[in-house]
């Protein structure tokens, strides 16, 4: 199979994908498990290309060397180190398959060149993102900087989402469906306002941060009352996206009639909201478990894609030749 055919470009645009979805979750796992700093150095761990597994491999005043590199209380815990190793390594292979991605689009350089340039955005992006990391590491994990290294993360997610499905345009029939003005303002609201709670959802764990460290992470059961509005604007919007959302599936359901491909974005959408507001729930209420943290972040990456998938379909009007029938 030749790298410049089109076959090749979509699978290897899929397994960019699903490897930024493993790395969004890996970046989640690292700052639940406060992890950032398992690794203090960027790029190498402790100045080695492969972490330590054991203290007894450091120098005896590797903490004084930290301190005057501007790192306070440098401890080596080897869970916390080889997280963010694998959060880095997972990281690097990622950009390994962008790359990739980025040669196989060189096919579409005369036939459709906006799927070369957008490839080669997210490249660059790449590149950006890791000089991010690095400096996330600098700042000694500066709650903004790590905000910034998310969203950085979701556009990259964005480009390569949107080139997978212009560049199946062939592969797709054109076909009017009689959606209405209301429908696509709907639409419009409901991807609005989960950018929103992520945004929000970002500012609490920011507070949270500062809260926990203030109070020395002692009396964890507290930190997410004391984060103050973001945290109860956050958590009222929910049932309004929620409302938003439920109202898109009815309206789009008397339009889809038939079992389709937008049906079960659609269904998995309630079905993430859902799922996000339990876990938001278990957050909340059973003192900020670690695994929900991370949970709670990827459902909204999985939320965020989902419904981008669903602005994509609805706007252009697309139906999958293939795998999936749209009937009207």
């Amino acid at each position: 199979m030749s790298i410049f055919s089109k076959t090749t470009f979509l699978f290897l645009n899929k397994l960019t994908l699903f490897s930024l979805f493993i790395l969004i979750l890996a970046g989640g796992v690292v700052r639940s498990t406060g992890s950032g700093m398992g690794c203090p150095d960027w790029p190498k761990c402790f100045d080695r290309y492969i972490p330590p597994t054991s203290i007894d491999q450091l120098p005896v005043n590797y903490q004084q060397i930290y301190k005057d590199r501007g790192y306070e209380n440098t401890t080596f815990n080897v869970n916390k180190t080889w997280t963010e190793y694998i959060n880095r390594l997972i990281g690097a292979i990622t950009g390994l398959f962008i790359f990739a991605t980025l040669v196989s689009s060189f096919q579409f350089l005369k036939s459709k060149p906006f799927i070369f340039y957008l490839v080669l955005a997210s490249f660059l992006l790449v590149g950006f993102q890791a000089w991010l990391g690095g400096k996330v590491v600098e700042s000694n994990l500066h709650a903004l900087m790590i905000t910034a290294h998310m969203f950085v993360a979701l556009i990259i997610l964005g480009i390569l989402l949107y080139t997978y499905v212009i560049s199946v345009h062939s592969n797709f029939q054109i076909k009017k469906y009689h959606f209405s003005t209301s429908i696509s303002i709907v639409l419009s609201l409901c991807f609005l306002f989960t950018i929103i709670q992520i945004a929000l959802g970002t500012q609490v764990r920011e507070a949270v941060d500062q809260i926990s460290k203030m109070m020395n992470f002692a009396d964890r059961g507290t930190w997410v009352e004391l984060a103050g509005a973001p945290f109860f604007i956050h958590r009222s919007l929910s049932i309004l996206v929620l409302t938003l959302n439920v109202i898109l599936f009815v309206k789009t359901r008397a339009v889809l009639m038939h079992s389709s491909f937008l049906t079960l974005l659609l269904r998995s959408n309630i079905s993430l909201i859902l799922l996000q507001i339990i876990s938001g729930i278990v957050l909340s209420y059973l003192d900020l478990p670690p695994t929900f943290q991370a949970i709670h972040l990827f459902l909204a990456t999985l939320l965020f894609s989902v419904q981008l998938s669903m602005v994509f379909l609805f706007f252009n009007k697309m139906k999958p030749e293939s795998n999936f029938v749209l009937q009207s």
